[in-house]
């Protein structure tokens, strides 16, 4: 395959834009999947996933088509379009060149489509605006181009117009997709192998398995490789890709992204985010740019069957390996024994884990009131005590003082439920820094806020305020 022909991209949008269904329409019009094999949120492998109607975990599939007679491999990286889950957003932009950015005709320009238009920005790469839902009765077109161009700043020029339900433009997103993208920049065999780990999951049978985009080299059966970072050695047991079936091939080359079966079984070897290359290469750099995720919430897990501690302990483990998020440590408590604080992106990704445990492992688990990290200052040292649970604070008469953390909140409103807004967030310490008119009828509140104040309630609070119109995110 020649490198010209390769595109590797993602689709972002804000949550409930119909991103799932424009990834099985791509998947269908390309025949990459027979309408006998087809269902909806087709790259949605998680129950939860099809329950909740949300995508939760990332997915990269390979997609064949042709174009003016010409082969193309089209490597598309699923992703998340709610709060919780940007961390699996962010690894999928950084084994992407570009990405289509989604957008609702019937809602428009939301704060998580200004989010992940952001991310993409971070990691240069091109974005390329879609209306969806164009056969709405709700469909506002013209406000949503205007959107694009004074909210985004994107120009409207190559704005396809699609509807993902039924397929229409589908053929245009396609031909959007290989002209707009470029194809990998400095993809060559015969360097040596240079490759990020995007994902990974763990198999029963087949031990742990990654995900990976190689930017220079070969991976093939038998290559001897290492992690750059804590020089972790294994062998290559097999190479393929997802199509969006698994299909395993002789060889992954430069520019692709794939699988690689590793039989290794100790999970703690396995690092989301560092750099492969062979065992006996020693003039490699690691890939920069790729940051871990910061814990916004903890609570405490522990088996109602304390005889199932270390299945607890092995279960995080296995799910940490395909949420990279997900933070651990162990602690105890006189009521409920040996358990473990976790710390979570958000409620929903806390939920999610909870039910994966319970549903997965077979493991029923108590969880602890969500909370937030302090930093305790006493009187005596100069040091502060990190404090993840609320029963650990010291006594009031040796803190000298307490920080705790904050979020830039962005909050999109309609002009007529602004003030109402405003006296609730005042209400929940908030700290006003800005507002921002992005049209007659959108408008951004900017304000700094406790994280504590947004863990419980907040989101149901705003949306009842406003009357459902009003959404926000945050930092």
């Amino acid at each position: 395959m020649k490198k010209e022909n390769i595109r590797n991209f993602s689709i972002i949008a804000h949550i409930d834009h119909g991103k799932s269904t424009l990834s099985d329409r791509i998947l269908e019009y390309t025949g990459s999947i027979s309408k006998k094999e087809m269902k909806s949120q087709i790259l949605d492998n998680m129950d939860l996933e099809r329950e909740l109607g949300i995508t939760i975990k990332l997915n990269a599939v390979q997609i064949s088509y042709k174009y003016n007679n010409e082969e193309y491999i089209l490597n598309l990286i699923d992703t998340s379009g709610h709060f919780d889950f940007t961390y699996e957003v962010f690894r999928s932009l950084a084994a992407s060149d570009g990405v289509l950015l989604l957008i609702d005709a019937t809602q428009g320009v939301q704060p998580k489509t200004i989010a992940n238009m952001y991310l993409a920005l971070e990691n240069n790469l091109v974005i390329l605006p879609v209306i969806n839902k164009i056969d709405s009765e709700l469909a506002n077109i013209k406000k949503s181009e205007k959107e694009i161009k004074e909210i985004l700043g994107l120009e409207i020029n190559d704005i396809v117009y699609i509807s993902a339900k039924t397929g229409k433009n589908i053929d245009q997103v396609l031909k959007l997709i290989i002209e707009k993208i470029p194809a990998p920049q400095d993809a060559d065999d015969k360097k040596p192998l240079k490759a990020l780990v995007f994902d990974s999951y763990f198999d029963s049978f087949r031990g742990i398995i990654v995900f990976i985009r190689l930017l220079q080299g070969r991976i093939k059966k038998g290559d001897k490789l290492k992690f750059l970072q804590n020089k972790h050695q294994f062998e290559v047991i097999s190479v393929g890709v997802n199509t969006p079936f698994e299909k395993e091939k002789d060889h992954l080359e430069a520019g692709e992204t794939g699988w690689i079966v590793t039989n290794e079984k100790d999970i703690h070897s396995f690092h989301v985010g560092d750099t492969l290359t062979y065992e006996n290469e020693n003039n490699i750099t690691p890939i920069q740019g790729y940051k871990s995720s910061k814990p916004m919430v903890f609570s405490g897990f522990y088996p109602i069957d304390t005889n199932k501690y270390l299945l607890l302990e092995e279960a995080l483990g296995k799910i940490s390996l395909s949420d990279s998020s997900l933070t651990y440590e162990k602690e105890s408590s006189k009521a409920l024994g040996f358990g473990f604080r976790i710390g979570f992106l958000g409620l929903l990704h806390l939920e999610i884990i909870q039910e994966r445990i319970e549903r997965e492992f077979k493991i029923d688990i108590i969880s602890t009131a969500p909370s937030v990290i302090y930093n305790v200052y006493l009187k005596d040292k100069k040091e502060p005590l990190i404090i993840r649970n609320p029963s650990d604070f010291p006594d009031k008469v040796n803190i000298n003082y307490v920080k705790e953390p904050y979020v830039k909140l962005s909050l999109f409103s309609p002009q007529v439920y602004v003030g109402k807004l405003m006296e609730y967030i005042h209400r929940k310490r908030g700290n006003y820094i800005d507002l921002e008119i992005f049209s007659e009828k959108m408008n951004a509140l900017i304000y700094e806020i406790p994280l504590a104040e947004i863990v419980f309630g907040f989101f149901d609070s705003i949306k009842s305020i406003s009357k459902g119109y009003a959404s926000f995110d945050y930092q």
